[in-house]
């Protein structure tokens, strides 16, 4: 394990605003380390959706980082800034502990992320996924490809033929607020039509790097999102979203348009267009 949360050295240059968003998730991961399988004071903000103390220290964390190094920036933030709008000039999007119910479940050590982005002119430049209690940090900049502790990454090896491929269906922890989009998709994906497995995973954004890795050989994951209960905020898809399509994936509608991050509506991610598109075609 990388104790110390070390970042990876590449030998060139990831830039001074990568720097920025590396030595913030930094400092909140090792936060979420120090806490992992502790008991913790949680606050309910819904069925299945929680939050504890550790979420927000390591909101404070990050953003004790970013105010100082980037002071006239703009922070949009999951626990202490979500109100934020994107205006269009450098804004921060963060997420500073993604999945927060298997982490207080201790559901696994590579299931937990502290995720940090940076959008400007409207489009994210950069974004950063570590998972704190395995030390993996994968990272990406826009239109210069994805990286996992310094080695580039491509989703070349995810199958596109969905008979053969494993779906994940990210749902809502109450049952009330799930869409009849994603309910006639799970029904649909699980017929002799759809794909060879479906299964609900514990629900986390960082299951993207999953697709990327193919080490468990999901090809997609389709993300419930109720207008009406945001369960996808953009802290939940920004820096997920840049980091997939850096690799060759796609995070899209069921229209088949890329996902506009702040517009709530159901989300196919998936390692390509083939796989995605053959998702999308089940729900019409």
């Amino acid at each position: 394990m990388n104790e110390n949360l070390t970042i990876p050295n590449h030998g060139f240059s990831l830039g001074e605003d990568m720097t920025v968003a590396l030595q913030a998730a930094q400092k909140a991961g090792l936060i979420v380390r120090e806490g992992y399988g502790k008991l913790h004071d949680v606050e309910e903000k819904g069925v299945g959706d929680l939050v504890s103390r550790v979420d927000t220290d390591c909101d404070s964390a990050i953003q004790g980082v970013l105010k100082e190094a980037r002071p006239n920036d703009d922070i949009l933030s999951e626990e202490l800034s979500s109100d934020t709008k994107d205006k269009g000039q450098r804004l921060w999007v963060v997420d500073p502990l993604d999945a927060t119910a298997g982490f207080l479940f201790q559901a696994g050590e590579n299931i937990t992320s502290v995720m940090v982005a940076l959008r400007d002119r409207l489009e994210t430049q950069l974004s950063v996924i570590l998972f704190p209690m395995t030390g993996e940090w994968f990272y990406a900049q826009k239109s210069r490809g994805a990286f996992k502790n310094g080695e580039r990454l491509t989703t070349d090896g995810v199958t596109r033929d969905l008979s053969k491929a494993w779906i994940d269906m990210n749902h809502y922890g109450d049952e009330r607020l799930q869409t009849p989009a994603f309910a006639q998709l799970d029904r649909r994906l699980r017929s002799p039509e759809g794909a060879s497995l479906v299964t609900r995973l514990v629900p986390h954004s960082g299951i993207v790097t999953k697709i990327i890795e193919q080490r468990q050989r999901i090809a997609a994951v389709v993300h419930d999102n109720n207008p009406t209960k945001v369960k996808q905020a953009p802290w939940d898809i920004i820096p997920a979203q840049l980091l997939l399509e850096e690799t060759g994936g796609v995070v899209i509608n069921l229209q088949n348009e890329r996902i506009d991050p702040f517009k709530p509506e159901l989300i196919v991610a998936a390692g390509n267009r083939e796989i995605a598109t053959a998702i999308t075609r089940l729900a019409a």
